[in-house]
């Protein structure tokens, strides 16, 4: 069957980055920034497993934050698959999408991070 949970929590982000363009030509002008923010996000979310069989399930995340208590709105995304290795190890991979819309000093900052992940679970 399905299994479906409900969370709360919150989401710590911290953003640092370097900027740096060397312009050509006779002026070679040049342009550094640095942007260096953190910040703290209360989130919702669900979560859910079906199991395909004894070895083989799929998984997935979705939850939303900041509502413009740190930043104005993030979500972040999940969905893989999973597969038992024993009764305490699975190995698992998917694809998760996150998005943070951050509006503040010292820049307003739009992030989309994305990727395919992969891993290890140890159950305790």
């Amino acid at each position: 069957g399905v299994r479906r949970q409900g969370y709360g929590g919150v989401r710590v982000v911290d953003v640092r980055t370097d900027v740096g363009l060397v312009g050509g030509g006779p002026v070679g002008a040049g342009f550094d920034a640095r942007i260096d923010k953190a910040w703290v996000d209360p989130l919702i979310g669900l979560r859910g497993r079906v199991k395909i069989n004894e070895k083989v399930s799929l998984g997935g995340f979705a939850s939303i934050s900041g509502f413009g208590v740190g930043s104005d709105l993030s979500f972040d995304v999940f969905a893989g698959v999973d597969y038992a290795l024993s009764e305490r190890f699975s190995a698992n991979a998917g694809f998760r999408y996150m998005s943070f819309d951050y509006d503040g000093s010292p820049a307003d900052l739009d992030l989309e991070i994305y990727g395919p992940v992969v891993g290890i679970t140890i159950r305790f």
